[in-house]
């Protein structure tokens, strides 16, 4: 290449001169018009606005609900004591085998409730439990049944644990306390543990919360404290307008017209039915 003529005879086909541009200019997409930028009602342009924060994420509350078929309720008091992760030797991720964790657990269980009977009955009377009681359920503990909310007591007696379990399909909660550095139980005592559960017809279902303050208040504002399981206080206890307030909260119509018996009746029944 000697010359500028050979130059731009090569070049030529390449470049985007104006009578290739007319000859081609349709090829061309349009491009996008400017943005519309919104005016204030005084004419002038609305500045730019900083992003706005994201809302905070909804509260949360962590549950543990045990996958284990044979005895879900006692792997929730276990990790109620020993927690999920590792901060602890008996933590529920470092069991290797389920099976002979828990049974070796029971009979630690057992073991000690035997030798320290005398602390234990006296853990009883103050819920207000008789002797019949806790041995009907050490029998039931000793035959390796599946942990029942009965049988958790004594889970919460060797755990130190105040248990609240509740039912929020039913609105109702009972309190096990076995907290032994306490000289008088109180009327209502936090407890370190919250434990909701549904009964059907098939089994009992339970779920472990985490967080047992925040899921503690929430109990408080919706549920009815119970003294036992499925079961009111006498009905000498009762006046009629608090079992009609009490038939109301549980959503049961048509008491005012009752006699105070029946409505008593009528809320035991509501109890004692299946969710």
């Amino acid at each position: 290449m000697n010359t500028v003529e050979e130059f731009f005879q090569l070049t030529q086909p390449f470049m985007l001169t104006h009578v290739f541009y007319e000859a081609h200019k349709n090829a061309f997409p349009n491009p996008p018009p400017p943005p519309q930028v919104p005016l204030h009602s005084h004419g002038k342009n609305k500045p730019p606005q900083p992003p706005q924060p994201l809302p905070p994420p909804p509260p949360c509350n962590p549950v543990f609900i045990s996958k284990n078929k044979d005895d879900p309720l006692f792997w929730c008091l276990y990790v109620s004591k020993y927690g999920m992760k590792d901060n602890h030797e008996k933590a529920f991720t470092t069991i290797t085998n389920y099976t002979n964790q828990m049974i070796k657990e029971k009979e630690e269980i057992i073991e000690h409730v035997q030798q320290n009977m005398a602390n234990v009955k006296l853990c009883f009377k103050k819920q207000k439990m008789t002797i019949q009681q806790l041995n009907e359920i050490m029998a039931d503990v000793l035959s390796n049944m599946k942990t029942s909310i009965e049988m958790s007591f004594i889970w919460a007696y060797y755990y130190e644990l105040s248990i609240c379990f509740v039912n929020f399909q039913k609105k109702f909660y009972v309190i096990l306390d076995g907290q032994r550095n306490q000289e008088t139980p109180t009327l209502e005592p936090t407890p370190t543990t919250v434990i909701s559960f549904i009964k059907t017809k098939e089994n009992f279902y339970y779920t472990l919360h985490i967080h047992t303050q925040e899921i503690w208040k929430e109990v408080k504002e919706k549920c009815v404290m119970l003294k036992g399981l499925y079961k009111l206080p006498p009905v000498s206890s009762f006046k009629v307008p608090e079992l009609i307030s009490l038939a109301e909260k549980w959503g049961l119509d048509g008491m005012k017209n009752l006699k105070k018996t029946e409505i008593y009746g009528q809320l035991q029944k509501y109890l004692c039915q299946d969710c």
